[in-house]
């Protein structure tokens, strides 16, 4: 899978970033403080993460690869499944098990698939089962279809084809957070080799969910140029261009990561207010 589980995760650290640095200028030129900044991020994480362990479960016990990751704090188990999938995994982090990113996780992650990962027309679905992160528990299935071999379609939502919301709900009464997300990811370089290096991204689409607080929000991803050259040669866990917009009715917050050619840590941030700030991340 040429290691786009680990891209994708590490987009989740980006929208936390520009808020902690926007917040470490300062007063006076502080951005507005906005959980939903936080929250969105929060949900992205984790439904990337599912993602992330479903594709080495998968590549780790059904294909062979020199450089999986390995799930080495869950028990996985194949089994055949029913209907359009020909198989199934299901991932047992037990009741609580402290895994080597630092996350404790338990309950399951179960995963059926119609076929192999690359294959144009496979379909996979990771859904919750009893599933929690350092005490949250996650709820719902994120669906990855492969419509011809270099563009997916990735979905979250509360269970399989369902246009329900997904839901983080917090430990000690902290709140739910729901969360629905579409996009589509392109691979738009690199495809046809074994090489890391040369292997470029394009994800674009949409999400939308509400806050613990109960504030609504949409977002808007457009373009996202990922580079793996960023990652592998600069170690820089970021998109190299594109754009993010989280909207509320307050106004809108966006990110632009600049024009897809070079592997920085430099953004444009756009506050509700309409000021920019130049940030490092």
């Amino acid at each position: 899978m040429k290691r786009i589980a680990s891209i994708i995760f590490a987009l989740t650290l980006l929208m936390t970033s520009v808020y902690v640095s926007s917040c470490k200028k300062k007063k006076e030129d502080a951005t507005p403080k906005d959980g939903l900044t936080t929250e969105s991020n929060e949900a992205q994480s984790q439904w990337d993460d599912v993602l992330k362990i479903s594709e080495d479960a998968m590549m780790t016990n059904s294909q062979s690869r020199t450089e999986a990751i390995n799930i080495n704090c869950a028990t996985v188990t194949a089994s055949t499944s029913s209907g359009i999938f020909i198989g199934q995994f299901t991932i047992d982090f037990g009741s609580g098990t402290l895994c080597s990113d630092g996350r404790t996780r338990s309950g399951q992650v179960i995963v059926k698939y119609t076929g192999k990962y690359r294959t144009a027309g496979t379909i996979i679905q990771s859904t919750t089962n009893n599933y929690f992160v350092n005490g949250k528990q996650i709820i719902g299935c994120r669906t990855v279809k492969n419509t011809n071999g270099t563009v997916l379609n990735v979905i979250d939502s509360a269970l399989p084809d369902s246009s329900g919301y997904a839901q983080i709900i917090y430990p000690n009464g902290g709140g739910t957070t729901t969360w629905k997300s579409t996009r589509i990811r392109t691979w738009t370089a690199g495809s046809s080799t074994t090489t890391l290096s040369d292997d470029i991204y394009s994800i674009a689409g949409t999400a939308s969910g509400v806050s613990k607080e109960g504030k609504a929000y949409s977002m808007n991803i457009t373009n996202l140029i990922v580079k793996l050259e960023c990652f592998l040669t600069y170690y820089i866990y970021m998109p190299a261009g594109g754009t993010i917009d989280i909207i509320t009715t307050e106004g809108t917050r966006s990110i632009n990561y600049g024009n897809g050619v070079s592997c920085d840590r430099n953004v444009t941030f756009t506050a509700i207010d309409g000021k920019t700030y130049e940030l490092s991340l």
